[in-house]
């Protein structure tokens, strides 16, 4: 679909390409009916398609530049939001990082009562490290796309 305005400018307005495709494909349905049914005009249609070809190609290739550039810059924005949600699931996994580290100090200061909440602080930090891992493996998958 068209999915920005520089596509649909290009597909609609100056290149025409709308028009061109629309008028190709009609020369083209009523040359295949004029071949079908061997009219003299047919050889004339025919010709008249191959010649609007080159101009109808050239319209494709400016659609498709404008697609391939309008892809591009969608995809560069998409790469840096994603790099901005990863540092922010960082900075997140981080912070929760220094919570457990202080919760185990806590739980290693109150003896034998805080050995139960040591093994939760224990397992917030497993967890941390687990989302420090995913977001090198994002990141690290992301950079090479």
């Amino acid at each position: 679909g068209i999915f920005c305005e520089q596509l649909r400018l290009a597909h609609f307005g100056s290149l025409q390409g709308e028009r061109k495709i629309r008028d190709f494909m009609d020369l083209a349905g009523r040359t295949l009916d004029a071949l079908d049914k061997g009219t003299v005009a047919a050889p004339a249609l025919l010709d008249e398609l191959v010649r609007s070809a080159t101009p109808l190609l050239a319209a494709l290739n400016a659609l498709t530049l404008v697609y391939e550039e309008q892809s591009q810059r969608h995809a560069r924005q998409l790469r840096r939001d994603l790099q901005a949600m990863m540092g922010d699931i960082k900075s997140i996994a981080k912070q929760a990082r220094m919570v457990a580290f202080n919760a185990q100090i806590v739980a290693a200061r109150s003896g034998a009562p805080g050995r139960e909440f040591a093994v939760v602080a224990s397992t917030l930090t497993n967890i941390t490290g687990e989302i420090d891992q995913l977001v090198e493996q994002a990141m690290s998958g992301n950079m090479a796309a």
